[in-house]
């Protein structure tokens, strides 16, 4: 049985880790929240760009065969690209995990797979397997900026525009609740005219003219909506990491608090006994005494 004095080093060092895992819960809350508005206000932005790729794209399919990015002529032997992203961190539950196992399993053919990331857990984990690496890229900041995802989008889209592979995705996680989040993998490009939802108002779309022309916005304006939707992925990635940490520290904090609870009790436990013994042996003192 462990002394009073172990006990009570064991309780000062879970409680010390306890304090740690609070601190780390309330950074988590308060970086959450700032994602989250940047997320939000993310989302009117993107809807207008992807209404207005949707109507070109409806309304012309050469477009889609005159654009580098849109048209799905098999080059590179069907080849696929991944931009993973995942956290530089722990202690944030299965967060970094999940993600990782969803994209090795949707996998088919590991040749054919060529992985980017953002993040050093994905890479450490897929590096470790043997899997072929792209390009890397660190996110220095907790809120990203539209500087280092057109960094990353042009880097990522020339892989599509000079043959390297023929199919873009993203994949990440994305953010539900604090206590949820799903891993998810979505085909980046290219887009085919099936995949374009019906326009709600085929008369509005008919009456739009696009100046100098239809092909001209459109080389604009996909590098936009493909920006839009990595900057939404990281966004989605970086709520569902802090999410995915806060609740593991919340989790740890309340551990922490039960384990000290049960060293509390040993150690009363262990200094009654240790008092029992020393009365005892003072009564048996004196009885000798006596006698």
């Amino acid at each position: 049985m462990a002394t009073t004095r172990e006990i009570q080093l064991r309780i000062k060092s879970v409680t010390g880790t306890q304090q740690i895992t609070k601190a780390m819960k309330l950074v988590s809350t308060a970086k959450l929240q700032k994602i989250r508005g940047v997320q939000e206000a993310n989302k009117p932005y993107f809807k207008s760009v992807y209404e207005t790729m949707c109507s070109i794209i409806a309304a012309s399919e050469d477009c889609v065969r005159n654009s580098a990015l849109l048209n799905d002529d098999i080059k590179a032997d069907g080849k696929a690209a991944y931009l993973l992203i995942t956290g530089d961190r722990g202690l944030a539950g299965g967060y970094n995990a999940n993600i990782c196992r969803l994209l090795e399993r949707s996998i088919e053919d590991k040749e054919k797979a060529l992985i980017v990331t953002v993040g050093k857990r994905g890479r450490e984990y897929f590096t470790r397997r043997g899997y072929q690496m792209g390009e890397h890229f660190e996110i220095r900041s907790s809120l990203p900026n539209y500087n280092e995802v057109s960094r990353i989008v042009d880097s990522f889209t020339a892989l599509k525009t000079e043959g390297t592979v023929d199919t873009l995705y993203v994949v990440y996680t994305a953010f539900i609740n604090t206590i949820s989040q799903k891993p998810t993998i979505l085909k980046l490009l290219p887009i085919s005219t099936e995949e374009i939802p019906e326009p709600e108002d085929k008369s509005k779309m008919s009456m739009m003219n696009y100046e100098p022309d239809e092909d001209e916005v459109l080389k604009y304006i996909v590098p936009k909506y493909i920006s839009g939707v990595v900057f939404g992925s990281l966004a989605e990635s970086f709520a569902s990491e802090e999410g995915a940490r806060m609740t593991a520290m919340d989790s740890a904090t309340d551990n922490a608090e039960e384990i000290v609870q049960h060293l509390t009790l040993q150690y009363n436990r262990a200094r009654q006994g240790h008092i029992t013994q020393e009365l005892t042996e003072i009564v048996n003192g004196a009885a000798a005494l006596e006698q």
